[in-house]
Parts: C-alpha cells; structure tokens; sequence
C-alpha cells in the first residue's frame, strides 16, 4: 500500500512546494548575484505560492510551466543582479547572460518535475490535504465514499452520518464531532430530511469548518459553499505569529506594571490578585480566563451578574483597573497559551452565552475564530453592558463583520483604536 502525506490543507501544500523551489533558486542567485541572491529567493517564493496553490486546488487543469518559470524568473533575476551592484559586486555580462540562460532551463525544468510528481500523487490519491465529515442518505454517502474522484482531489472522509430521517440535534452533535475529529469540511451529499439549507448552513457556521453541498456522482463543480472558514492557512499562521510575537513582549514590557498592580490588589482586600472564570472559545471550547481580581467576590457559573455602573462589589483599586482596561492584562497569558488572541469577539461567561443565544441567532457564529482581548465591537463602542437586544445585536453584527473582514491590518488598526480611542473606553464598569 502507497503511503499517503497528510498535509493541513491545500495552502499548506502550495506553500512546501514553493518553498522547495525557492532553495533551489536560492542556491543558482547565490554563485552570481551574492547578497540578492535572498531577496530573489523570496520574490520566487512569493510569486510562485499562487500558481502552486492553484494547480494543488485544480488538479485537472494543466500547468503552463514555461510560462508561469518564465516570468518570475524574468521578475527575481533582474532584482537580485541590481542587489548586487549595489552591493558593489561587478559580476561580468558573460556571467550575468549565462547563469540568466542556466538558471531560466533549471527552474523550467525544476518546475515540470515537481508538477509531474504533485500530479502523480494527486491521482493515486497520496495526499490527504482534507478531512471531511460526509452527510446524506445512506446510499449517497456509500456512493461518495466509494467514488475514487474524492481521493484523488486530496480529500479524507473520515466521519459519516447516513440517515433516512435525520433530527437537527443528531446532525449538530455530528458535525461538533466532526470539528473535535479535525475535519476541514462537512460535505452534505443530499439534505437530511426535515432540515433546510439554511438552517444545515447556520448549524456549520458555529465551527471553523467548510460546508459544501455536492452532487452524486461526485463533481466538484456542481458544489455549492453554505459555509466557509473565515481566516484560511496563511491568514492563521499570520495572524498567531502575530499574537505570540506580540503578547510575549508585551508581558516582558509590562511585567513591572503587572507585578505592581498584583501588590496592590493583595494589599487592598483578601483574596488572588488573579481571576479565573469559564469562558466559550474557538469552535466552542471552553477555557479558563485569567484577569486581575476588580472585585470583593469570585463569581463564576450559572448565577454570576454581569457589573454594572456603581456596582458595589467592585474594589476601589478595581474602578481604576477596569476604566484603563489594566485588569485585561493577564489574558496575554491566554494568548500565548493559544486560548485567545490578541484582536477577536471577547469572550463571555458561559452563564452570558447561553442567553445571548437565544436573543440571537447568529450569535454562536463568533466562534469560528479565537476570541480575543480587544475586538472590532470594542473599539465602536459595544464594550461592556449587553442588558438590553440591541446592543448584543449591536455587538454580535461587529463581531461578524470583523470575522469576515479579517486582515492583519484590520487587528493593527483595532490595536491603534483599543490604545488611543477613547471610545474603547465607553461603558468600562
């Protein structure tokens, strides 16, 4: 049996294999072009990324190789060689006309093999690039099992769910075990029975997770999306170097302050200097929040209320913390552990969720994405009270629109809002 590379997605294929390319490049820059050689390595990365992605996500189209070599090549050589004479290297016109001939044939040559071999295992149905939770009557999702097309586009049905019958809380408890699974898409081969396509697309678009309905015989072309992942594999990478980067030299910075206002609180009333309390994240996990302690009480579960302006639980020192936002602070802990992100939906107390939920409908959307310690709703002014249907509306529609709007940046300008608007301030109490 062939072994099969498991890869986390298409944009993760695209990536390796123009990375594979970019080295070789890397290596034919450097004997000529010296300190342009890394410029033009990345420029052929660069350029070569969306050709690869789209041969990987296309399988069935062919690749103009001469075409797509041919002009980064024409792209990368021309800036390396400037490089370096800037640089003050005085390579000869012999040198530069022969490694442009040389190295135009090797990556021609680099890159019709490497197309010859992606195809070759696209074929036999080497890459699982998606793991799929296939839905539908029995017979349909026999047929799509069964059909060697879905292998061979690189996907991996993992988990099905076939029913003559099916009820929308069996369907919701498959597609979370899907999404527990690690399942990229949910495929519906034909729609459950009582269930519309709506309401198929709103129970997917609570997870991280691609939806598609598919036709039987299975052609790719006849799918239509009902959900789809708002930040792709690029955008998640970005957007968590970002966040590790970010929160760690922020707690470095902030450790004098951080340690300071943990004295303080100790100093003012008994009990931690830190909070802990439940919170619904990423594709509905939950997990612990930490904040500096702004109260006399630890409330948590399903009674806790929410403050409000005067509340006299709060602690003097805790006014100020929570009108500067310092009590947010710890949560880059949650950052840095991956439970939260810099920019997203804050997250609420479990208690909150299930309540909003009900007012909204839309409101689970938000967790296909981490949630975050400043979002797009905090910076217009939804921070803070959710007492009445308007402002959850309010802050929910910010929330999506962030969500599908998603940009680094996007979370650069809201991190310029949250530090220097005072309307992030608004309702803080």
């Amino acid at each position: 049996m062939r072994h099969r590379f498991r890869l986390p997605g298409r944009a993760a294929l695209g990536w390796l294999v123009a990375g594979l390319e970019s080295l070789v490049i890397l290596g034919l820059l450097w004997s000529i072009a010296g300190v342009g050689a890394l410029p033009g390595a990345l420029g052929w990365l660069l350029l070569s990324y969306p050709v690869w992605y789209h041969r990987i996500s296309a399988p069935t189209q062919r690749l103009n190789v001469p075409a797509t070599a041919g002009l980064a090549w024409a792209v990368v050589y021309p800036l390396a060689v400037l490089i370096a004479y800037a640089a003050g290297m005085r390579p000869s016109w012999t040198a530069i006309a022969g490694a442009a001939v040389v190295g135009l044939a090797a990556g021609c040559a680099l890159r019709m093999a490497l197309s010859a071999l992606i195809g070759r295992f696209l074929e036999q149905g080497r890459f699982q690039l998606e793991r799929v939770g296939v839905v539908g009557e029995a017979d349909d999702v026999g047929a799509f099992v069964a059909h060697a097309r879905a292998w061979t586009l690189g996907l991996q049905p993992v988990m099905l769910f076939a029913s003559g019958a099916s009820k929308g809380d069996d369907l919701t408890d498959f597609i979370a075990r899907c999404v527990a699974a690690r399942c990229d898409r949910i495929m519906f081969v034909s729609v459950p029975a009582g269930l519309g396509r709506e309401r198929l697309s709103d129970l997917c678009k609570r997870y991280y997770v691609d939806a598609d309905f598919v036709s039987i015989p299975f052609d790719p072309r006849d799918s239509e999306r009902i959900a789809e992942r708002p930040v792709g594999f690029t955008g998640t990478v970005v957007k968590r170097v970002f966040d590790i980067a970010a929160s760690a030299l922020l707690l470095l910075a902030l450790s004098p302050l951080l340690l300071a206002t943990a004295l303080l609180i100790r100093l003012e009333s008994p009990g931690p200097a830190l909070f802990r309390q439940e919170r619904m994240g990423f594709n509905g996990r939950s997990f612990m929040i930490y904040k500096f302690r702004s109260m006399r009480v630890m409330e948590d579960g399903r009674s806790m209320r929410q403050a409000r302006k005067n509340d006299s639980r709060i602690t003097r020192i805790g006014r100020v913390l929570r009108a500067s936002s310092i009590d947010e602070l710890p949560q880059l802990l949650n950052v840095l552990r991956g439970d939260m992100s810099l920019i997203g939906p804050r997250p609420h107390a479990v208690s909150h969720d299930s309540e909003m939920e009900r007012m909204v409908t839309s409101y689970a959307h938000r967790n296909r994405i981490r949630p975050g310690i400043s979002g797009w709703a905090q910076v217009n002014g939804f921070r803070g009270d959710t007492s009445t249907r308007e402002k959850i509306e309010g802050r929910v529609a910010h929330d999506l629109y962030y969500i599908e709007n998603w940009s680094l940046l996007l979370d650069l300008y809201i991190v310029f809002l949250t530090v220097f608007s005072r309307r992030t301030r608004q309702n803080a109490y």
